[in-house]
């Protein structure tokens, strides 16, 4: 579905913490991150049943009546009486129209027949003559403009173009330079021990299987019960805490593990960022720069809904308005050049 200008973004304002704690802070950190992963795809899922249930429907009813609209054109423009300019415009904006349809329909056969009528308008507007409905526009595959002339649309086209261009080279770009940060990061601190070394260590020094003493026994069991779990909650905290019995370990001896838990911030944090996009990309929401978080997540698809009823409401109201011989296709193409100019 083509994208709707709705603002949003990707991720929530960063959460807090209070604790003075680095290693505790890290844990809260990442726990609020998790929680924000876990609140995202919840919110997907009850995006998918309401965008199935409101939108998706209205989005059929746009693109039934537009396709109308293409079809009655099409007839129109082969009607006797039309100069040759007000049949190039016409047949542009067909084109343009159908094009749009044969992207945006989510009917197969409704695609094909989009399909074919653009590709035969397409092709007459690609012949020589007469410019299309805006007079600032360059028909497709027309000659290039002299380097001084004054052709707004045609500067405006490679414009759009370089922009495009510009904007996926620099997300290609950041996409290595965030890789080859992460390389870095993992070069930097061959020191810091995993998850599972740690994981490890807490079993080689609590395993109950090593004791004779019954008493210990039990004792590390629900200790390695308690390490079991950490480890599947990936509690890098509690691990440490069991595999120093209680005892608080010196600032230097945190080091390793604070550069792990940091990691594990950085990667959820990259999670719930892609989560957010991955939101946005699906719905057709078009991220802008405003704060939105997964409990919000409904305002954007609403406002989607609303304007698919305007947007239908207008196009009942354009089809009875559409011309029927030479003399409504010069008035509509009038009125139609002046709309696109406001």
């Amino acid at each position: 579905m083509p994208r709707l200008p709705i603002p949003t973004a990707a991720l929530a304002p960063s959460e807090g913490s209070s604790s003075t704690n680095p290693l505790d802070d890290l844990q809260q950190r990442i726990a609020a991150q998790r929680a924000l992963l876990a609140a995202w795809q919840q919110a997907r899922d009850a995006a998918q049943v309401r965008y199935a249930r409101d939108i998706a429907p209205l989005h059929d009813t746009y693109c039934a009546l537009l396709a109308q609209q293409v079809q009655q054109l099409d007839v129109v423009s082969a009607s006797p009486g039309l100069s040759k300019a007000d049949r190039a415009a016409l047949r542009a904006l067909v084109a343009e129209w159908a094009g749009m349809l044969a992207s945006a329909s989510r009917a197969q056969a409704q695609r094909a027949e989009m399909q074919e009528i653009q590709r035969r308008h397409a092709e007459a507007t690609a012949q020589p003559g007469p410019p299309p409905i805006d007079e600032d526009i360059e028909p497709p595959d027309v000659a290039a403009p002299e380097p001084n002339a004054a052709e707004g649309g045609q500067d405006d086209w490679e414009a759009d173009w370089e922009s495009a261009r510009a904007a996926a080279d620099k997300h290609r770009a950041a996409h290595h330079a965030a890789r080859r940060s992460r390389t870095r990061a993992g070069q930097a601190a061959p020191a810091a021990p995993s998850l599972r070394e740690v994981y490890r260590r807490v079993a080689s020094v609590l395993h109950p299987d090593r004791e004779t003493d019954p008493a210990e026994r039990d004792r590390k069991t629900v200790l390695m019960q308690q390490a079991n779990r950490a480890y599947a909650a990936q509690d890098l905290l509690g691990l440490l805490e069991l595999l120093n019995e209680g005892r608080t370990p010196t600032a230097a001896a945190l080091l390793p593990y604070q550069a792990l838990l940091a990691t594990q911030l950085a990667a959820l944090q990259r999670e719930v960022a892609a989560a957010a996009r991955a939101f946005c990309d699906e719905f057709g929401i078009e991220a802008t720069g405003a704060h939105m978080s997964p409990d919000k997540a409904a305002a954007p698809l609403r406002a989607q809904a609303q304007q698919l009823r305007d947007a239908i409401a207008w196009q009942r109201a354009a089809l009875q308005a559409l011309p029927q011989d030479a003399d409504g296709v010069r008035r509509w193409l009038r009125e139609e050049r002046a709309a696109r100019r406001h």
